[in-house]
């Protein structure tokens, strides 16, 4: 028996002592009643060692009391030699000793397995990889593992009060998936794995899977085992998210080629427009005899021209440098009342040749502002002079200074186009236009509002667009710093000589 673990031997001891009792307590019925039937005690000892040791010390058990028995109570007494009908009596005994100590086995095999099966359904309870919950039809929950009770936030005390019940954790919207999985639960014994949502019990909501099988063949009562879905249904809006912003990056960067090959388009007719006209004039001049008159109109168109395209090309100098950070300010105190009286001289005849009413309410204690006053009057030129040619003839453009707190603010305001709401947000933005087909109306490379904002900023102001609709006017309020506010204008110097 060295080769048996304790447990077994403890068995195979305790089937030689069952038969050595048996053996005693037969000796002793004997002595009270005669004589008595040789094995009747002796199946106690085989049924007691079968049970508690199963197969093996149940055999043992047999085949001790049969010798046993064979040599003290079979005649002749003390000896093996015995005849036929007593050797059937004894293979018989044998034949049973073997048959309860199958069935002993079988029962505890049975019972072993289920031991072990009760053993690892703890192991993975205890575990709390997933949840697990004991449930009944009325919406009660009997047990739940640690897992369980972290995801919806009780404590195992309300577990055991009865305060934690499936039926009073599900939103009323999941009712109808709830009855769908107990009548497949009452068919089939198990339910598919389903989603839904519990209510936590600081009311908010978790996100859960959840499988179910009935307990005992009741689809009254059974187990359900239930994942957290947070991090999973995380993840998808993540993924969601990030194809969002992709999909959004890539209509972003496709409209962005299409606005500079707008750009180019629009950029090609401009500075083409002027220079057919410089061409066409200047070959007119020198193949022709003209008369003073048609002379100086010929030079007049030519000198014309030749600024406005000049004008486009500084605009996208002036762009290059804001974009590089090479555009040089010159800082110093500016009256933003003699900026706004010079831009007004520089548009006034264009717009009286429009009839175009122009007018100026600027107060003459407005203060001063830090900045470069070139690139100041640069600013309100280029918003008066955009007022001026979307205005039609017999309109109004209107100028206001006024200092308001910490600031000095300059509104520019036109009876003109209007602006669409949809194009609101993008007047400031480079190589953007309301209308950018080459048949437009109006000239221009919409560099104009993209470069007010840029100076604007660079001087520690703000600008912004107002317009009622198309056909309604539009209103730019510029707002820079006063002079000694804590406002610093960010100003930029190139590394070399300016363009």
């Amino acid at each position: 028996m060295q080769g048996l673990k304790g447990r077994e031997r403890l068995a195979y001891l305790v089937s030689m002592a069952s038969v050595a009792a048996a053996l005693v307590l037969q000796l002793l019925l004997g002595a009270f009643i005669g004589s008595a039937p040789p094995f009747i005690l002796f199946f106690g000892a085989v049924i007691l060692s079968a049970w508690l040791g199963g197969l093996g010390p149940g055999l043992s058990a047999t085949l001790l009391s049969g010798l046993a028995a064979t040599w003290v109570f079979i005649m002749p007494a003390n000896s093996f030699s015995i005849g036929f009908p007593d050797v059937v009596r004894v293979a018989v005994f044998l034949v049973e000793g073997a048959c309860i100590s199958a069935l002993c086995e079988s029962g505890l095999h049975s019972e072993r397995e289920l031991r072990k099966s009760e053993a690892r359904f703890r192991r993975v309870v205890d575990a709390n990889i997933v949840g697990i919950v004991f449930w009944n039809a009325t919406g009660e929950i009997s047990e739940a593992n640690d897992a369980f009770l972290q995801m919806v936030h009780y404590s195992r005390e309300e577990l055991r009060a009865g305060e934690v019940q499936w039926l009073k954790m599900t939103p009323p919207e999941y009712s109808a998936i709830d009855q769908q999985a107990l009548s497949q639960l009452a068919q089939q014994g198990v339910c598919e794995p389903f989603t839904k949502e519990y209510l936590r019990k600081d009311g908010s909501r978790v996100p859960v899977l959840i499988y179910g099988a009935v307990l005992d063949g009741s689809p009254d009562q059974g187990v359900a085992f239930i994942l957290d879905q947070t991090e999973r249904r995380r993840y998808e809006q993540e993924r969601e998210q990030l194809l969002a912003n992709e999909r959004s990056a890539r209509a972003a960067a496709e409209q962005a080629n299409r606005v500079k090959d707008e750009f180019l388009a629009t950029l090609s007719h401009e500075l083409r427009s002027p220079l057919n006209a410089v061409l066409g004039w200047s070959q007119i001049l020198r193949t022709r005899e003209l008369d003073d008159a048609t002379q100086k109109q010929a030079l007049a168109i030519i000198e014309r021209n030749a600024r406005a395209q000049n004008r486009l090309i500084e605009d996208l100098l002036d762009v290059s440098r804001i974009i590089t950070g090479k555009l040089r300010l010159e800082i110093g105190p500016v009256s933003l009342a003699e900026v706004v009286e010079g831009a007004l001289d520089t548009v006034r005849p264009a717009a009286e040749a429009k009839s175009i009413r122009l007018s100026a309410v600027i107060d003459p204690l407005a203060g001063l502002v830090p900045g470069d006053a070139d690139r100041l009057q640069q600013v309100v030129w280029n918003l008066l002079s955009n007022a001026v040619k979307f205005t039609p003839g017999g309109g109004w453009v209107q100028v206001e200074l006024v200092r308001k707190s910490a600031y000095i603010e300059i509104t520019v305001a036109d009876s003109g186009t209007g602006i669409a709401p949809e194009a609101l947000p993008y007047v400031f933005e480079r190589f953007r236009q309301a209308d950018s087909s080459s048949t437009r109306v109006y000239g221009g490379l919409g560099l104009g509002l993209a470069i007010v904002r840029q100076l604007v900023e660079l001087h520690g102001g703000t600008v912004t667009a107002e317009s009622p609709g198309p056909g309604k006017g539009a209103i730019f309020t510029v707002r820079l710093p006063r002079q000694g506010i804590s406002q610093e204008p960010h100003s930029l110097s190139d590394s070399g000589p300016s363009h």
